[in-house]
């Protein structure tokens, strides 16, 4: 039962959010940040990604019968209100976590937790809207490690190049979803594909110009530029991809893998 519970929450993405979220201290920090606030800003970013996964699958679970059937609720081995529940206990819990840390965390939290909810109850089901929300919550992830220690601005155009690029996917993702989404979600590519592609090739082609920047701010060493260079032609490559077979998500998914990494090594390797 238990491993059902954990099974909903999806650990690996928690996981890869709360990697985001150590980058993002581990960058941001201009003096030494205590175990138990890395321990605690770690576990807040791990449920709240955990309860936004579980309210997915609580309110997709008839579209999960299908398309994911191997996941706990169409199974059966959690009641869909039990799911619900973990879901309401696991967003009250990291808001009530947050403030542990300083207002500026408290409230990105908060703010966050409100679009998770607003996003599986109606914005995801809303195109454009839905898209930008998707984006704005992966750049935050940034947004809140640097708010952990305070520094918000030292990761601000980290939080942008993430946002664009998780946009860019997320219409990329909608081109290649487009015949499961239709008649069940309103998304951009159901409604007009040109203009989702318009906006891959647009929000990818932006952060590209813009990834340089961290390097001529000096934020990072020379070594970013090099590995970041390695992520923008896979981008690259990808809107090649998504201009000649609406494809390409699964491409700029390692591309911003890689991207992280030339985060760690701009601040590591001087």
């Amino acid at each position: 039962m238990l491993k059902s519970y954990i099974s909903l929450m999806r650990p690996l993405n928690c996981f890869m959010g709360v990697l985001a979220i150590l980058i993002a201290i581990f960058i941001s920090a201009e003096s030494s940040i205590s175990a138990p606030t890395i321990f605690i800003a770690s576990l807040i970013g791990f449920v709240a990604m955990g309860a936004g996964n579980g309210l997915n699958d609580y309110i997709d679970i008839e579209i999960d019968r299908t398309a994911h059937p191997h996941r706990p609720l169409p199974r059966g081995e959690i009641e869909k209100k039990n799911a619900l529940f973990l879901s309401i206990f696991l967003f009250s819990f990291s808001v009530v976590l947050s403030f542990f840390l300083n207002v500026f965390a408290a409230i990105i939290v908060a703010l966050n937790v409100t679009i998770m909810a607003l996003y599986e109850l109606k914005l995801k089901n809303m195109g454009l809207i839905g898209n930008i929300a998707i984006g704005y919550l992966v750049g935050s992830l940034f947004l809140f490690g640097g708010a952990v220690t305070e520094s918000l601005g030292n990761v601000f155009i980290l939080f942008l190049l993430a946002a664009l690029s998780t946009v860019g996917r997320e219409f990329v993702k909608g081109m290649e979803d487009i015949e499961g989404d239709k008649g069940t979600r309103r998304t951009l590519a159901v409604m007009n594909v040109k203009y989702a592609k318009l906006g891959a090739v647009l929000t990818i082609t932006i952060a590209i110009i813009l990834s340089p920047l961290p390097y001529i701010m000096g934020q990072f060493s020379i070594f970013y530029l090099a590995i970041v260079s390695i992520a923008d032609v896979m981008f690259i490559y990808s809107l090649y991809i998504i201009c000649t077979k609406n494809r390409g998500s699964s491409l700029m998914k390692y591309a911003m893998v890689i991207a992280l990494i030339s985060f760690i090594a701009g601040k590591v390797i001087v």
